[in-house]
């Protein structure tokens, strides 16, 4: 129960996110690799088999490309909005899968510590680039692939089901990013020390080392190098060891030191199972170690010479080190006193919980408020040109894909068009947005305004309000095309900075919006667009982030306060003891 409200927590945390400063409208490499590679070929009945293999400079992402043409296909629109719950989803599981692993291996308080740091990591949008981006589920299938090949290889029996789940997910990492070659090395790492110190059969040893062989040779098969990407790559030993370490050191980068702090315990109990001291679990801890560690690595060469900081977006494979470490610390002190295990697993889960906090606080104040006026201006632009088609005027804009004749070939293929979303689709209208008010020009009778007829195309419409206006000699209706009332529909009493919109069912026949201005109220109001019903609940479950987080979060703290006084005592674990 704890973990299925862990698991509310953290997508009600990704939720608020995405409500507050999220948008529905694909962004950078998406366009690229997604829409001109993916779903144009997939809107004209032509083959894209190849291209869902092909590599996106160093990367093959076939998940996060299936996972987001099943949503267009389903939901009718390339929505990045819906993309970002499905990827909040599998963000959450992968959290609540590693917090469940530790929660077998560990006694109670560990537990609770393990999933306080798991729902913090996922509910806080500290890799917020990752929440944000339709295109981003690539780090959690790679980290969910690669974790279950380490566990599985390692511990399931060579040709049991299990075994051959582990070899499945390492041949799925590959194609989950270029960096997904990686899972085979911690393994055979660990390989070789069980072959050393004369542990298990060696037969077991060379089956399995022959699988992890086997998903390396074909990960360098498939490996592309991306010789635009040269200059981001690490120039001098310094600047890649530099790097490292502040990866190491999430979600306080700036402090180098703290990583070494939050990796000590894990480096304590890799080095005590190199000395032949083996505690069940430990092998997979110290591979996951190992594994975290390779990736934070791989990105150190391939970007430190772009930045001296990480950027957002790794930091979801960081994160995973603070969990490794936290089970690594409990596995140091299974054998101590209760005092002493009780201690250290508040002290420790609570440093990491503040740590992040620390953390979040310029990324909500700052770097989200300013991608969220990003976006507005990318929407604008968007939906401009679908309007007019004025490429002077579009080039000369803020886009969305840095190449603007790229994206306006794009945005030109009747299939994009079609399944745009609805902040920038085409218009239900002739026009796509009018003002009026008494300096607009726009002819008013009697202070009214009425639309053309909106055809009955889609479930839903999305409006958009700006403008000075009164709530109490302003409103808004939908008509009939013989005039009868259909609807009235609420305005809203508040502009946020510079628009407010306004989403409601569309009405099953022809109908007209009619708005009416008192003397001296200006409206702009952007007509409606269609929005899909996967859209529309996409929208739904966003704007209730908030209550969502704080129901889970008081559900998961009663679900905590439950397994300490009603179901368990702090020592009914079994300690796992050093053989």
């Amino acid at each position: 129960m704890v973990l299925l409200f862990a698991w509310l927590t953290i997508f009600g945390g990704k939720l608020t996110t995405i409500g507050s400063f999220g948008t529905d409208l694909p962004y950078w490499d998406q366009w690229a690799k997604e829409g001109e590679h993916i779903l144009i070929p997939w809107f004209k009945d032509q083959p894209f088999l190849k291209a869902l293999f092909s590599p996106h400079n160093e990367h093959r992402i076939v998940p996060t490309l299936l996972l987001n043409l099943g949503l267009v296909v389903g939901g009718g629109q390339w929505d990045a909005r819906v993309q970002c719950l499905a990827s909040a989803a599998v963000h959450a599981t992968l959290l609540v899968g590693v917090a469940a692993w530790l929660w077998r291996r560990t006694q109670l308080p560990w537990r609770l510590g393990g999933v306080l740091i798991a729902v913090t990591i996922g509910a806080l949008p500290l890799a917020w680039d990752n929440v944000l981006g339709g295109f981003q589920s690539q780090y959690y299938f790679l980290a969910g692939a690669s974790l279950l090949a380490v566990e599985r290889l390692l511990e399931a029996r060579p040709f049991s089901v299990g075994w051959w789940l582990g070899v499945g997910a390492a041949f799925l990492a590959l194609v989950c990013m270029g960096s997904g070659l990686l899972v085979s090395m911690p393994v055979l790492l660990l390989l070789a020390v069980r072959w050393l110190r004369g542990e298990g059969r060696r037969r077991d040893h060379l089956c399995t080392a022959a699988a992890a062989l086997s998903v390396l040779a074909v990960g360098l098969w498939l490996h592309t190098a991306a010789p635009w990407h040269e200059t981001l790559h690490a120039k001098s030993l310094m600047e890649l060891t530099s790097y490292l370490l502040r990866s190491m050191a999430w979600p306080l980068p700036e402090h180098p030191g703290f990583g070494l702090l939050v990796w000590g315990p894990w480096a304590a109990v890799a080095v005590r199972r190199m000395l032949g001291i083996r505690v069940a679990g430990d092998d997979v801890l110290v591979a996951g170690g190992l594994w975290i560690l390779s990736q934070a690595a791989a990105v150190a060469y391939s970007r430190a010479g772009a930045s001296a900081m990480p950027a957002s977006r790794y930091g979801d494979i960081s994160s995973l080190g603070l969990l490794v470490c936290y089970c690594s610390l409990a596995q140091l002190t299974a054998a101590r006193s209760v005092r002493l295990r009780l201690g250290a697993a508040v002290v420790a889960a609570l440093g990491a919980v503040a740590a992040m906090v620390v953390a979040v606080g310029p990324v909500w104040r700052t770097d989200l408020p300013i991608r969220k006026g990003q976006y507005w201006t990318f929407e604008d632009s968007v939906r401009r040109f679908i309007a007019d088609d004025n490429f002077a005027v579009f080039e000369k804009s803020p886009l969305p894909f840095p190449l603007a004749d790229w994206l306006a070939r794009i945005l030109r293929d009747p299939g994009i068009r079609a399944a745009m979303p609805a902040s920038a689709g085409a218009s239900l209208a002739q026009a796509d947005q009018i003002t009026l008010g008494r300096t607009s020009g726009t002819p008013l009778s009697n202070g009214d305004w009425t639309s053309g007829p909106l055809p009955p195309v889609a479930p839903y419409w999305r409006l958009e309000v700006a403008g000075r206006f009164n709530p109490a000699s302003t409103s808004m209706r939908l008509l009939a095309g013989d005039g009868r009332v259909l609807r009235e529909v609420p305005l809203p009493e508040k502009i946020d900075q510079r628009r407010a919109e306004i989403v409601l069912a569309a009405p099953g026949e022809s109908s007209r919006i009619q708005l009416h201005l008192g003397a001296d109220d200006e409206v702009i109001l952007v007509l409606p667009r269609a929005m899909s019903r996967w859209s529309w609940w996409a929208w739904q479950l966003a704007s209730v982030g908030r209550p969502w987080f704080c129901v889970a979060a008081i559900a998961l703290i009663l679900g905590g306060v439950w397994s300490v006084y009603g179901r368990e005592a702090l020592d009914t674990a079994d300690v796992p003891s050093p053989s």
